[in-house]
């Protein structure tokens, strides 16, 4: 839905020819939401996502999964690999659903998302010395 709002900033992305991670269709809390809406919404986001010219996503983090996520995202077929996880610092594989399948674990740390936050980052440039300093 966020795509679909911004068309200017995905001609920005398909332009720099970026891998972009589809974030869900909606940014629900899906712990409540039933297996057959997930399904739709993970099927729509794949369609926002080539209509808005950005091309089919490869990658999935829904932010905020139930039981069935992961299993919805490999039924699917076409994703390589989802960042639904805190588990580790490095990717993993799973053959939990039937297929091998990659997990990106997702960082609180290395995350831009520290900008929306209390005492997070306000500007770049302390977000790219955090970076340096955590990474090297």
């Amino acid at each position: 839905m966020a795509l679909e709002r911004n068309p200017p900033a995905c001609k920005a992305m398909a332009r720099a020819g970026w891998e972009v991670a589809s974030h869900g269709y909606r940014w629900w809390d899906y712990q409540n939401v039933d297996e057959a809406m997930e399904r739709e919404h993970i099927q729509r986001t794949v369609k926002i996502h080539e209509e808005m010219g950005l091309g089919r996503p490869v990658g999935m983090y829904q932010g905020k999964p139930n039981v069935n996520t992961r299993k919805l995202v490999v039924e699917e077929g076409g994703f390589l690999y989802d960042s639904d996880s805190y588990a580790d610092d490095l990717p993993y594989w799973t053959t939990e659903y039937g297929k091998p399948h990659l997990i990106i674990p997702y960082t609180l740390s290395e995350n831009d998302m520290r900008f929306a936050i209390p005492n997070g980052f306000s500007h770049g440039g302390e977000f790219f010395t955090y970076l340096k300093d955590s990474l090297r």
